[in-house]
This record gives structure tokens, sequence and C-alpha cells, in this order.
């Protein structure tokens, strides 16, 4: 069987899987599958007549000819397959995980459950470890690629990235400075220059003809680098049993790992917990980045990317992962792009050679990529995953696709509300025939309660799909957590709208009228401000597992400082924002005084703990924050201490050193100016050991005020030669009652969910002194 053969199977079988031209279940995934490939659905759906005898199957006959086609491969319509497929079945796998833990801790018999919707038989999805066996099978098929050991040190000197930017060669071997990865890269902006010119003159178009092939030889170079990308994923996974040193030696090689490559252990750290590879890249570096920020791949091979809190060095592998997202996101080094534009536009030949150049190292990289990069163990014939991929598809978690996305957004909550420490309760999942039934519709009474900790007496409801009453009619948000009777009030509201067509939307402006009627229903922000309006909840969330049709950040308030509102594209298993368990963890946080038991009120905390980054970096800063601090009186605090750190490392004049108590600020000021200062020498700084010690205070003294400058992030455990976990440390001193203030430039204040953290992006102690005063009068 041809690749041809296999591409046209291949796509009958999907439009088939999807129901494509029957009315059902037509947007989101089936958009999302033909715009990966450049197509638009709509065209493809309006070509075809609403008249039309047998309409479904014209449809799915043309629109499956044209997915073929547009497939540069039939490995390409697999990952398709595997990419929208991989997210239902992670779904199931977590509201299944969910439901058995109720399930265990209640009645401890049953292992089936069906979910459906209320009044609607035929509309139920049953979950057992039978069902699940089966799902998992299938995927292990179709998944099943080669897996070995990555060459690394030849990745590296492909790619080689810095900030966004490829430093990489090709050959790889050679000493010169054509750089292949920027230069497929390019291909998107050099495009459109191209054509341009062609049409204005014919003496550019045998440079437009070349510049079709070269994009076509940069798409096969793509689909080896995501193969790869893959493989290695595959790979972590076989080896989740074993620790991080001795996976790192499998996927890397001993040499590798008996380095004990930092970066490496890193990666698949992050990667058992977060399923992403990435890189890093910078504001004014590449095209569209306007903070630092993550792009890469997930394990589904869908593009990720999202604000990063630090620098982030990854394998060869993680590389390729950048590049292949970057090409997608058709973005590219713009700083780089005046330099290469004037070089190679001089003239119609110059462009000529350069695209020859590109098309002719994409076939010898790709052909590089397919067959010396991975040393494989095993493999599998594709014909073979046929038959799998169409029983894959006549699963009926594919027909219940919106149903299982409705119920796992409800697990993916509970989720959110034990990371805040609420304790969940299932209350009504009733057995009906051995089954526990889970009913998806209009409802009158909550499907689980929460309560915080041991306090029985602060308590919220949690419920699908209640009837709310508004000026504008019935409400019937997917999810809402709401205080129990007799005051009831809704204050963290979900809606799931998997529909990738959506738009955005516009915010209200502050004159607006407050017709409830007249607000958008198609657009996202249109569907929230009904909710926000109609039942006033202290934050509102609209999430798709797809994308909306513009970019959206989750962390971005579409409302105001008293009601947020939020739109979450890709939000599915893996992809979950930390600002939705932010978001929840404010709109849920108790009054003061509501919980029972001692509390640590803000104003009995009688200390000052100051933690200073003393590093090369930081040293004019440390110089410049005392000089502008004028008003000793804006710390009202009975004794000052501090705890300089430099890094790991035998040049460091220390790691980290305590000094105080002081009476006042001053005092602390000057012992630090005669203290010697550190150098680091890598971004990481050993904030982990500086937090670790000031635990060691508080144990010793009690709850303080902990206020920390630095310009670096810390350490992960991993990279920690004492393995010290930071975010271990600060969460032990919030739960000894102390408020943490960070002064910094490396965190983003959104991507911190704890309470009595803060962030705040300035060095000037001025400002963070009225900060502290103010926080210890509350």
């Amino acid at each position: 069987m041809t690749d041809q053969d296999l591409r046209n199977r291949l796509a009958e079988l999907l439009l088939q899987g999807l129901e494509v031209g029957t009315g059902k279940h037509e947007e989101g995934v089936v958009d999302e599958v033909f715009r990966a490939f450049g197509l638009n659905w709509n065209d493809i759906d309006a070509a075809v007549s609403p008249k039309k005898l047998n309409r479904a199957e014209v449809l799915q006959k043309s629109a499956a000819a044209q997915l073929a086609k547009a497939a540069p491969s039939a490995e390409d319509l697999l990952n398709a397959v595997v990419r929208c497929g991989g997210r239902f079945v992670s779904m199931l796998d977590e509201v299944f995980t969910r439901l058995a833990q109720h399930s265990t801790s209640t009645s401890g018999t049953s292992d089936t459950f069906r979910l459906k919707r209320s009044g609607v038989d035929e509309s139920s999805l049953t979950i057992s470890p039978g069902f699940l066996e089966r799902v998992h099978h299938l995927m292990e098929v179709l998944q099943h690629i080669p897996v070995g050991v990555m060459d690394e040190q030849a990745l590296k000197s492909f790619t080689r990235w810095d900030n966004g930017v490829s430093y990489g060669r090709w050959p790889i071997n050679d000493d010169h400075d054509d750089r292949l990865v920027n230069a497929v890269l390019d291909l998107a902006w050099v495009g459109p220059l191209v054509r341009q010119r062609a049409e204005a003159d014919p003496g550019w178009t045998p440079a437009l003809i070349l510049w079709n092939q070269a994009h076509e030889a940069a798409a096969l170079l793509t689909n080896a680098a995501e193969g790869l990308v893959r493989s290695h994923a595959a790979h972590l996974d076989m080896l989740a049993g074993l620790d991080i040193a001795e996976a790192a030696r499998e996927v890397f090689g001993d040499g590798v790992a008996d380095r004990q490559e930092n970066y490496l252990l890193e990666e698949i750290e992050r990667f058992r917990a977060e399923r992403t590879f990435w890189i890093t890249a910078c504001p004014g570096l590449v095209l569209t980045i306007d903070q630092v920020s993550t792009i890469g791949l997930g394990d589904d091979l869908e593009v990720s990317k999202r604000p990063a809190e630090h620098y982030y060095y990854g394998s060869g592998v993680s590389d390729l992962a950048g590049f292949v997202a970057m090409r997608k996101l058709q973005i590219w080094a713009e700083n780089q792009r005046p330099e290469t534009e004037q070089r190679i536009f001089q003239d119609p030949a110059a462009l000529e050679d350069w695209l020859s150049w590109v098309a002719s190292s994409c076939q010898e990289a790709t052909a590089w990529l397919e067959n010396d990069v991975l040393e494989a163990t095993s493999e599998i014939d594709f014909s073979k995953r046929i038959e799998a991929i169409e029983e894959f598809l006549n699963l009926p978690l594919w027909k219940q696709r919106d149903l299982l996305y409705e119920v796992w957004l409800l697990c993916a909550t509970l989720d959110a509300c034990e990371d805040a420490a609420w304790e969940v309760e299932l209350s009504l999942l009733p057995s009906v025939d051995g089954a526990w039934v889970l009913s998806v519709g209009p409802a009158n009474s909550p499907v689980a309660r929460i309560h915080m900790g041991t306090d029985k007496t602060v308590i919220l409801d949690v419920w699908r799909e209640p009837m709310r009453t508004a000026d504008s009619g019935i409400l019937t948000p997917d999810l809402a957590i709401s205080t129990p009777p007799p005051y009831v009030r809704d204050l963290f509201v979900v809606e799931a709208k998997d529909r990738i067509k959506m738009t955005v939307g516009k915010p209200l402006e502050a004159d607006a009228s407050l017709d409830q009627t007249k607000l958008g229903r198609k657009t996202a922000l249109g569907v929230a401000q009904r909710y926000a309006i109609g039942l006033h909840p202290i934050a509102t969330w609209i999430c798709n597992h797809c994308d909306f049709r513009q970019d959206s950040d989750p962390c971005h308030n579409h409302g105001d400082a008293w009601t947020s509102i939020h739109l979450a594209d890709q939000f599915r298993p893996g992809h979950v924002p930390e600002g939705f368990k932010q978001s929840l963890r404010i709109a849920l946080s108790p009054a003061p005084g509501t919980m029972a038991g001692p509390a640590t009120e803000p104003s009995q905390i009688p200390g000052l703990v100051l933690v200073v980054d003393v590093t090369g970096s930081m040293h004019s800063r440390i110089d410049s924050a005392f000089s502008t601090f004028g008003n000793v009186e804006a710390f009202p605090f009975k004794e000052f201490r501090v705890v300089l750190f430099s890094d790991h490392g035998q040049n460091e004049p220390f790691l980290v050193r305590k000094l105080g108590p002081f009476p006042a600020m001053t005092q602390l000021a000057d012992s630090i100016g005669v203290q010697p200062r550190g150098s680091g020498g890598d971004i990481d700084e050993a904030l982990e050991d500086a937090m670790q010690r000031c635990k060691e205070i508080v144990e010793d003294i009690g709850p303080q005020t902990v206020l920390v400058l630095t310009d670096a992030p810390p350490h992960s455990a991993v990279a920690c030669p004492y393995q010290i976990d930071f975010s271990a440390e600060v969460q032990a001193l919030l739960a000894f009652g102390c408020r943490i203030l960070v002064a910094n430039d490396w965190l983003d204040p959104n991507n911190r969910t704890w309470s009595g953290f803060v962030d705040h992006p300035d060095f000037r102690l001025a400002p963070l002194a009225d900060l502290v005063a103010g926080w210890k009068r509350q």
C-alpha cells in the first residue's frame, strides 16, 4: 500500500468517525484537523449544496480527497488522529480516576461509571476498566513508533537555540554560518515578498517556483522533527518507573548521563510533570513575543506557547519541538530579518541560490533526522495500524466528546479545589443497574460539596448546570461553585465552549447598557459577560479544548477588579493554566475570621527577614535599592534579620549567610554593606537554599514577613546539589503563617497561586516599604 493509498484511507476513516455531513459534532475537532493542513472547513462544507442527494456521503468523499491531498504524508494524518484523540483519552483517564476514588471511599464496590445527559438515554458514555484497557491498547498501537538513544550532541549542533534564535549549522560538522533552522522559519515571510515581486516582475517567477519547492522540503523536515519528538515522549513514558538519572541514561546514552547534565534531568522532570517540551523565546528577538515565553509541543504534538517563569535550557529534542512549534505558529527571528532580507533579495539570482540551498539542505537534514539521529530499538509497519485506527475512531468517546469534555472540566475544577486546600466529597452518584450514573443536564441539586480542611462549617456546593434565574432569563452554566443555602451566591462559574470557530469578542464599555438580552452569545466574551452580569460571580471562565479564533491569554482579566473574566483555549489535560487555579483560590477564599482554630494575623507578625541576592548582576541593584530608601518608619517591625545568598560554586564567598537580629532597618543596611559579594556564573541562583534558612529562622522564633530581592530564579530540586525544592520551602513558610513579598524580574505574578505570596517587579525599597507596611497593618 502506497503512502497515497494510506492517506486516502486514513482521511476516509477520520471523516466517518467524526460523522462529517450528518449535522453532528462538526465544530471544534473537524475545524482543527482541516486547519492543521491549511484547509478551511467552512469553504469545503459550503461547496456541497444542502439540498444535494446523499449529501453526507458526497461531502465526506470530497472532504477526504482534499484532506488526503493536503496532508504531506500518511504519518501526518495519523498524528492528527493521535493529537486530537489523545486529549480525549487523557480526559477519560482523569474522569475515571476521580470517580473511582470517590467510589472506593464510599461504597468500595463499583468500578463502572456511566456519564449521561438527563432524559437522553442514547447520549451516554460508560467507563470501565475493560473499556480503558481497550482504549489504551489502541493508543499504544497507533503510537507504536521507533524508540531508542538520541544523539544529543548532534541535535544541539543542528539547532543551538539562544532565546528563540537558532545558531545551529547544516551540515553540522562544518565550520560555516549557514543556519538552516532559521532559514526554514524565514520562509514564512520570504513567501509573501517573492510573490509580490513575481506579480510585478516576471524575472522573479523562477524564485517563486523555488520557494514552493523549499516550502515542501521544509514540511518534510518538520515532519521528521515532529516524529523524533513523539518518539522521545513515548520512550520517556516507557521509562516512567525509572528515576530521572536512569531515564536520562536510557534516552541520551551513558556518556551524557555519566556527566550528569542538569538540563537533561530537569527536562525529564518537567516532562513528567507537564507533558511538554519547549524552548525559551525572548521579546525583541522573536516575532509576536512580548514577554519571555516557552514555545514547544505537548506529548499530543499540540503547539504550546505560554509566559515563562524563567529561562529554560533543554535537550536537542526540546529544540526540535521549539522549531516545529515556531514553524506552525509562523514566527521567526525578527531581529535577524533585516540583514537576511537585504542579503537574499539583492536580485533574483541571490534569492534563487538561497532557496535552492534551503530546499537541498532540508532534504539532506530530513534524511539525517530520519536515519542517523535515533539509534532505534523497535518499530512497526505503518499499514498494520489501519485496523486499530478504524476501531479507535469508532469508539464512543469520539461521538460523546462534548459530554466527556464537560465532565472532565468538572474533574479539573475539583482538582483545582484540592490544590487550594479544599476537600471534595462527590455527593450525587446514584447506582443504577450496577453502574454509577453521573447525570449531565439541568440540575436541582449539587453534584459535589467541598469543605475547608477539617473545618466542616466552611462549605461550598459544586453544581453541574444549575438552574439560575437572571434578568435575561434562565442561565445554566456548565459549572458553578456556590455558597450553600440560605445565602446562595455563585462564586466561581465555568462554561465549556468546545468550538474552534468561536471568536473572542469585545469587552463591554464602561457606559454600555446592561441589557443582558443584547449581549453576544456567539463570542467568548459575550457568553462570559452574560454569566458575569447575570450571576455576579467573583470569577467567570470560558474554556475551550480547541483554539479560539484570536489568541487569548488565560491570565488576562477581561473584567474588572471586582468581577474577573478569563478566556482559556487549549484548556485540556496537561494544559490547565496556573491562572485558573489562582483565580479559583481567590474566589473561594473565606472571609478573615471564619476559619476554625488559631490563625496568625498580619499585625501579629513582629519581624522582617530580608532575603538578598548578592551575585554579580545584583551588586548595583542592591546599592540603588538602599540609596532610594529613606523612611525607616515605613518598616514598622520590632526587629530585622537578613539572609544573604550567592550560588553553589567553589569561588563564592558563601552560599547562604544569616545576619541579625537588628533593632532597625538602618543597622541591617549597614551590615549588608560590609559583607562580601558573590559572582554567580549562571542564570539560576541559590534562592532555594536561602528560603530553607528562612524556614529555620521561623521554626526558632515564629512567623515573619519575608522580603526577597533577586533578579534570578531558584534552581529546581533536581539541579540543586542538596535537592532543595523552592516551592516546598515557600509553602512551608506560608503554612507557618508568614507573608512573603518578592521583588524581582523573573516571576510572573500570575504564575504563583499561594495565598500570602506576592510578586512585585520592582527593586526599589521605597514602594516595597509601603506595600509591606500596608500589608502588615491589614
